[in-house]
């Protein structure tokens, strides 16, 4: 358990953090869609109380319960008055040992997803995000996450449900995290009535499977009509968390483009006007980590602005970043880490972030620390090691025009820039598609 005292701030908060990466019954599609069932069905009651009457229990104390997920964890959040503390943790048992697995509302939960995998389509940026993450997870475990359609959904029954939930709230998936303004000998006293609360989860560093390098670079056109701006993306895997690469490659790719200073910015949209922004950053979760730029140009200048992007990409690649860009991005950094341990909740998310990448919790805690101690050769370094222009998937989302069209622009890229293939998707494909 992660533990972080609140004194004299009589509020309790609880986190529990469920690892779901690389679990057997959650592969592929259906899997995946499955989980995410499960995930829902957590607040919809429990075998004692249907939704409404549990979630009156609930408020009765003060207490709220809520949740959060990504791919590979889910969070249940849960607050509370301390002197009520032993009663939520009642209601939080109930909801991961009793569940109500109800048929009606599992297809509420079904129909909450579809509406939810529909409504990426619907916005440009999301959608070029959805496709990216297609072709970048293409050889992963997560295509199946980013992959899941509204058919997988809809064959899902109440009994495949309740054959995984089982395995997905167990204790060896489970890490607690508690900020509180009762002692540690206190917060035990009520907490280790419950076995299945007591995590005991194990990841020996590993977070997730790393995403696999590139062998070399691909140009995907996504073509969606009467699309007038163009939503562009390079990325690249990068090393996880855990390797002593990292964090000498973030500052690079602050130094490049995660400021407004930095030379993409200044390059794309200062100098030339492309873009309203261009940015750079190390994306991902768990030890899965990947380097996204992106821009958003007029369509008819999406060329142009790949060109600059992919010119000040190999600048940072070949090392060239200058000490001064490399101590102002550190400078950046440090300064910017106060406010993300400012408060013991803070500091606790920072910890479970941590122990669920399988590294040193002081290594985000104490980050300003390890930043200084870097050197402009070891970040040039990092970077030369790290950033591969010739292996990158690239990605951009506009109106191409007809097939004809798109093929020639292709060609001619694949020209100007280090591609080896290219494909040309329509924007509403089905996602597994990439697979053929």
């Amino acid at each position: 358990m992660i533990y972080q005292q609140q004194p004299q701030f009589p509020i309790t908060y609880v986190k529990l953090f469920y690892q779901h990466e690389a679990h057997p019954a959650l592969t592929g599609q259906e899997g995946n869609a499955t989980r995410v069932l499960a995930q829902k069905l957590l607040l919809r009651g429990t075998q004692r109380a249907d939704q409404a009457q549990f979630m009156r229990e609930v408020e009765g104390l003060g207490a709220e319960l809520s949740l959060a997920y990504q791919n590979l964890t889910q969070c249940l959040n849960g607050v509370t008055l301390s002197r009520h503390l032993p009663e939520l943790l009642g209601f939080i048992h109930e909801m991961v040992a009793t569940p109500r697995l109800d048929p009606e509302q599992l297809e509420q939960s079904k129909r909450s997803y579809q509406s939810e995998l529909a409504s990426r389509f619907d916005d440009d940026g999301s959608l070029a995000w959805i496709w990216l993450m297609r072709r970048l997870f293409i050889d992963h475990p997560l295509w199946s996450h980013v992959s899941v359609t509204s058919d997988d959904v809809s064959e899902i029954q109440i009994d495949q449900v309740s054959q995984v939930w089982s395995s997905i709230y167990t204790p060896e998936r489970l890490l607690p995290c508690v900020i509180t303004d009762l002692s540690e000998t206190e917060l035990q006293q009520h907490w280790q009535q419950y076995d299945d609360l007591n995590g005991s989860i194990k990841l020996e560093g590993k977070g997730g499977v790393e995403l696999p390098a590139l062998k070399e670079g691909h140009f995907t056109l996504v073509h969606k009509g009467e699309r007038k701006q163009a939503q562009i993306f390079f990325a690249q895997p990068a090393p996880s968390p855990s390797d002593p690469r990292y964090l000498p490659l973030s500052i690079a790719i602050t130094a490049m483009g995660g400021m407004f200073s930095s030379p993409l910015m200044q390059e794309v949209r200062v100098k030339r006007g492309l873009s309203y922004g261009a940015y750079a950053s190390i994306k991902g979760e768990g030890a899965i980590r990947y380097i996204v730029m992106n821009a958003t140009p007029d369509h008819l200048q999406y060329r142009e602005t790949m060109k600059v992007m992919m010119e000040v990409y190999r600048h940072t690649a070949e090392g060239n970043l200058s000490d001064e860009e490399i101590h102002f991005a550190q400078r950046h950094l440090i300064h910017a880490h106060p406010f993300s341990i400012e408060t013991p909740a803070m500091r606790a998310y920072l910890m479970a972030k941590a122990q669920l990448q399988g590294i040193d919790p002081m290594l985000l805690i104490d980050t300003p620390r390890f930043i200084e101690a870097i050197t402009p050769d070891q970040v040039r370094e990092a970077a030369r090691a790290c950033l591969d222009p010739n292996a990158m998937e690239v990605l951009v989302l506009t109106d191409h025009g007809d097939s004809a069209t798109s093929e020639r622009q292709a060609e001619e890229m694949i020209e100007e820039l280090p591609i080896a293939s290219f494909s040309r998707i329509d924007a509403r494909a089905h996602p597994n598609e990439l697979k053929g």
